[in-house]
């Protein structure tokens, strides 16, 4: 069982603001004591090394030889309907990236979950939260999924509107077998391919994908607590 997530900042020399706060809420994960994998930049390696002070980190490895795949380095047409200051054609590649990085974690585990880096910033009860990642952890790997599983706020009609993010699976959270995290990494590359030079969010090309159940959920605690009642 591996826990996964990723950070990166375009290469610009800057420290944005929200890195304190994303640093922040990573720590409660880090203190929730799953085995975590963090896919980063050697820039930012130490500062996230401090930010852990007083942790104990021997369940977290930091990998900084792999990187998102770089589909902001097309001429790409993003949605109009966005932040204009986050959603860049650098933030849509790295969050295309999700995916990418549980396939090669399949490659050292047969379970994975993609948690967020900063999906503390949703979670309302931090030690609850903690606690139902130990679970997810513990129940995952005797549930006998064979498929991706999802929170997800919409029905999936409600879909497909590339201008704007699509809540069918809310992004924040996927668990399920590595193998079927392999074969959805494939099945997005080609519809974000296909796509282009049209680039959205991730959640939005997963949308179009048939092989990942979902759970009801909102961006709040119920997107790891629901978990609990379908695994």
């Amino acid at each position: 069982m591996l826990f996964v997530t990723a950070i990166f900042l375009p290469d610009s020399g800057e420290t944005p603001k929200s890195l304190a706060n994303y640093l922040a809420h990573a720590r409660h994960l880090v203190a929730s004591g799953v085995p975590l994998r963090i896919y980063t930049s050697p820039a930012l390696e130490e500062e996230i090394l401090k930010s852990w002070k007083g942790l104990s980190i021997d369940h977290v490895d930091i990998r900084v030889d792999v990187f998102p795949d770089p589909f902001w380095e097309h001429e790409v047409v993003l949605p109009p309907r966005r932040n204009m200051s986050k959603d860049t054609a650098f933030f849509l590649s790295v969050q295309l990236s999700k995916l990418k990085f549980c396939a090669l974690a399949a490659e050292s585990s047969d379970f994975v979950v993609w948690v967020d880096f900063g999906l503390f910033h949703v979670i309302r009860d931090t030690d609850k939260g903690q606690e139902n990642l130990r679970e997810i952890a513990a129940r995952l790997p005797e549930s006998g999924r064979t498929r991706l599983l999802s929170p997800t706020n919409w029905s999936q009609e409600q879909y497909f509107n590339w201008q704007a993010p699509c809540w069918r699976h809310m992004g924040g959270v996927l668990m399920g077998p590595g193998q079927a995290f392999v074969k959805a990494y494939g099945v997005q590359q080609k519809l974000a391919t296909a796509f282009l030079p049209i680039l959205t969010w991730e959640v939005n090309y997963w949308a179009l994908m048939e092989d990942i159940d979902g759970y009801p959920a909102d961006h709040d605690d119920t997107i790891l607590a629901n978990a609990l009642t379908v695994l």
